[in-house]
């Protein structure tokens, strides 16, 4: 894997992150529900029988919740796939800060936290981001895998 596609996996890997700990999902939808509420600014849901099917409609077809879905179900299935000691080291990498702070820890301070030998960290990201490139972003992209 060279540099580029693994700065593209690790972009999506923070995404998948962020979209975990800032609940974008949960936000995408409220603002969805905002927006439906500013069409019917003047009118009456009540008299509007078809409401309900329109905001099922929107929800499904708006492209941002649904990448951020397709998104944090492919990466949810390959994180899983992983041993305990190899999850321990990615979500150490880059699930660093509750307060929504997006980025990623160093080899050294992962190794300093988990007390893993700074190589080995180091394997395990590349594994994993490899594993997402070839599993997750080609997918999304619909290349086939050589």
């Amino acid at each position: 894997m060279n540099i580029h596609e693994k700065g593209v996996a690790e972009s999506y890997l923070i995404l998948y992150y962020a979209i975990k700990r800032n609940k974008l999902i949960e936000k995408r939808i409220e603002e969805l529900k905002l927006k439906e509420t500013d069409e019917n600014i003047g009118g009456s849901k009540v008299s509007n029988p078809h409401s309900v099917e329109n905001a099922i409609v929107k929800k499904l077809s708006d492209k941002t919740l649904n990448y951020y879905l397709d998104i944090e179900k492919r990466i949810s299935k390959t994180l899983e796939e992983l041993d305990g000691l190899d999850k321990s080291i990615i979500n150490t990498y880059y699930n660093i800060d509750k307060y929504g702070k997006n980025g990623r820890l160093t080899s050294n301070q992962v190794s300093s936290k988990l007390h893993v030998s700074v190589h080995f960290a180091q394997d395990v990201r590349d594994k994993v981001l490899s594993k997402i490139f070839v599993e997750v972003i080609l997918e999304l992209r619909g290349m086939e895998v050589l």
